[in-house]
């Protein structure tokens, strides 16, 4: 709690001074990602989904999947996502991120019809094999 108090007045004395930056930089050195994507998208709204897709990325590093695909899904990003649980042969996972990409039509395009078609076929045939 003291130290959360200790980021706001740190964070306020960096906006007086026109530092947004470093209240950023201070948020992505605690790990406190959630205030990070707050100041970005408010100081670099033109950075919000290179961010979302840089934290994606480090997220499935760490192998904390979920917050990775939460971060991909923001930075419009679900070939990533889908690819990270394909790998990771998380197959209902892929399915449904495939899926939701598909209802939401984010993955517009003949490219990336292909790849979805591809895709949920290939989740489809792995989902079926796991309950034979």
């Amino acid at each position: 709690m003291e130290s959360k108090q200790k980021c706001k007045e740190t964070e306020k004395l960096f906006l007086t001074v026109n530092q947004a930056d470093l209240a950023i930089n201070m948020y992505k050195k605690l790990k406190q990602h959630d205030e990070m994507i707050r100041f970005v998208e408010k100081f670099h709204a033109d950075l919000l989904q290179q961010t979302h897709v840089h934290l994606a990325q480090l997220s499935e590093k760490e192998r904390k999947f979920s917050i990775a695909e939460h971060h991909y899904v923001a930075g419009r990003e679900y070939k990533s996502a889908i690819r990270m649980y394909v790998i990771q042969k998380m197959w209902e996972d892929a399915h449904r991120v495939a899926k939701n990409s598909q209802d939401l039509g984010m993955l517009n395009g003949r490219p990336a019809g292909v790849f979805l078609k591809k895709i949920l076929v290939s989740i489809h045939v792995r989902l079926f094999l796991l309950f034979l």
